[in-house]
């Protein structure tokens, strides 16, 4: 799956879809959507009668994997065929999941998911760099261990979504003064931001696990102890 960099919802995954299938998403509707085997597509009905994408039958990678290389190469030139031949558009998913869920309102339906309508967001980047400026001059972080990003304090601030909210995650402030010092100040900041969801996470350390894999090393996050998490609805 892609990434698109969406002006509210900043990266994100995306959906790939013909363009009729966009065109009902944006005018308020859930369509039936079928899908083009391996690329995972999004396709209304009628791309996918029209281009006899039930032929092709339902076919994951491991299928493939297991035919001739002729029959790869068929079954790959048979899907790119309509691949070209559609008229496709993206859309982030946060955006998309937006329309599942003013539909559902709208329809009087069960909410498709816990939504996180008043957090904040990308497009609300500068009270963040105003939280992460407020928090790094009245507190004193230690460094990350980080062995990708040298030289950064160590917590992470991750904006919002429709479907997650607003986040910030603390390594190495285990002291419970020091949380509550921390909790105060974000709580008093938040006193003159209209979106208040957010979850503050404080653990006690970060994992770094390093292997070593032909000849090369592959570092990864193990699972961390988490101390305390407060989550503001």
């Amino acid at each position: 799956m892609g990434i698109i960099n969406c002006p509210i919802h900043g990266r994100q995954s995306i959906y790939e879809m013909c363009e009729h299938t966009w065109e009902s998403l944006e005018n308020g509707i859930i369509p039936e959507m079928k899908e083009l085997p391996v690329l995972h597509t999004k396709i209304c009905s009628k791309c996918f009668e029209d281009n006899n994408v039930g032929e092709l039958g339902k076919v994951t990678f491991g299928d493939i994997s297991e035919l001739s290389e002729e029959g790869q190469l068929i079954f790959s030139e048979k899907v790119s065929s309509i691949y070209d031949g559609l008229k496709r558009k993206v859309g982030c998913i946060e955006c998309i999941n937006q329309i599942r869920l003013a539909v559902a309102k709208r329809n009087g339906e069960d909410l498709p998911f816990e939504p996180f309508e008043n957090t904040l967001m990308f497009k609300d980047s500068e009270k963040i760099e105003a939280l992460r400026e407020m928090l790094t001059s009245n507190c004193n972080f230690q460094k990350l261990q980080n062995p990708y990003t040298k030289n950064q304090h160590s917590f992470f601030i991750t904006s919002g979504g429709i479907t997650y909210p607003f986040s910030i995650k603390f390594y190495y402030v285990t002291a419970q003064e020091d949380q509550v010092k921390l909790l105060k100040l974000i709580d008093e900041f938040f006193e003159n931001v209209p979106q208040k969801q957010r979850k503050i996470s404080f653990y006690e350390a970060e994992n770094w696990i390093v292997e070593e894999v032909r000849r090369s090393v592959h570092r990864y996050r193990g699972r961390e102890k988490l101390l305390l998490e407060r989550i503001v609805k």
